[in-house]
């Protein structure tokens, strides 16, 4: 219902000037105060937003770029850690030594490297850390040989280059030639340095074998000369060869930062598993890793595709995996036996309310 005033009750004739006159005239006098109320408002708003908004660093202490860290390039790429107000330094560090001396120094927050770094960190050192992901448990090599071997029986007395006596991919060609009749011994281990080294000493000849990780396999294979007799996949299907660690005051004191970036890890995780995601997955990883593209393309279909070994789906540990690798540290003398539960070094708690808050 409306009132309408007439001119008698504005103060006659010249009323309804006078009333307009005053009102506006009070409205301009109180126009500074509720300008500044207005101002006040807004600047709290802002800086509600920004709070809101603050992004929040994590350094992250890794191997050289590869297809390991592909969850991480594509939450970075496609804005998966934004979305978690988060921003990601990686820093390459060549060994896994200094990634696990940067992940005690407080260097770097996150660590990503093979776990048994790690964990003869807690077994021998008393270091609290604790594995929060499970970003790898395919141990992928291919075993070089020369076009001329035959069979694993061609290699028996050969010169077998492994990096080291003492490392992960001297158990494995251990394992992969018990699986085909060779007992130790029946072969000479050559400690033979990094892959590119082993490879230069299989050229010359100085070498009957090799492992090889991807794609540098594929490379040398396109040269000529040599050819792929087997892979490790083929002997040992399940071995914990990638991991993140953190340390647990760093985790305790951090937990929403390190949830939101399990979050976008996981997504990222998911991505890369989507098949209709594949062309977009081959440009990344050949960008990132700064490889051709047909070599991205034959990662890919070892990685992701149809045939390539089952993961653990969003970067689960894979209990069968770790123990595979904690029995194999207790045999290479790394840590002392009986080995350890997997449980001992795997915190759930933080990869649950990530994958929780994603379902």
């Amino acid at each position: 219902m409306y009132r309408v005033r007439t001119a008698s009750a504005l103060g006659g004739i010249d009323g309804p000037r006078n009333y307009w006159k005053r009102t506006i005239m009070k409205e301009l006098r109180t126009m500074p105060a509720a300008c500044a109320a207005l101002i006040a408002a807004i600047s709290l708003m802002a800086t509600a937003s920004a709070q809101d908004a603050e992004t929040f660093t994590i350094r992250i202490g890794t191997a050289y770029p590869g297809i390991e860290s592909m969850p991480v390039y594509v939450a970075r790429q496609n804005g998966y850690f934004r979305e978690e107000h988060l921003s990601v330094d990686l820093t390459y560090l060549a060994t896994g030594d200094k990634i696990a001396f940067a992940l005690l120094g407080g260097s770097v927050d996150i660590a990503r490297y093979t776990p048994d770094w790690f964990i003869r960190a807690v077994e021998k050192g008393g270091s609290k850390l604790m594995l929060v992901l499970g970003s790898g448990n395919s141990l992928i090599f291919s075993l070089l040989v020369p076009n001329a071997v035959k069979g694993y029986a061609d290699l028996k007395g050969g010169r077998i280059g492994v990096s080291a006596i003492a490392a992960a991919d001297t158990s494995v060609i251990i394992k992969m030639f018990a699986a085909h009749g060779l007992v130790k011994g029946s072969y000479s281990l050559i400690q033979a340095g990094s892959s590119p080294e082993r490879a230069a000493a299989l050229r010359a000849g100085s070498l009957a074998a090799t492992l090889i990780t991807p794609p540098h396999d594929q490379r040398i294979i396109d040269e000529g000369g040599f050819k792929r007799l087997d892979r490790s996949t083929d002997v040992i299907p399940r071995y914990a060869w990638g991991s993140e660690a953190v340390r647990e005051e760093w985790a305790s004191a951090n937990a929403p930062k390190l949830v939101a970036y399990i979050r976008a890890w996981i997504k990222g995780f998911r991505f890369l598993h989507d098949p209709g995601n594949k062309e977009a997955v081959i440009q990344l990883l050949a960008r990132e890793a700064k490889i051709d593209e047909h070599y991205a393309r034959g990662m890919y279909d070892l990685y992701y595709g149809p045939d390539a070994v089952p993961v653990e789906k969003d970067g689960k540990p894979d209990l069968v995996g770790y123990q595979v690798m904690l029995n194999d540290m207790v045999d290479r003398g790394m840590i002392g036996a009986p080995a350890p539960s997997p449980e001992k070094f795997v915190d759930w708690t933080y990869w649950e309310k990530a994958k929780s808050a994603l379902n």
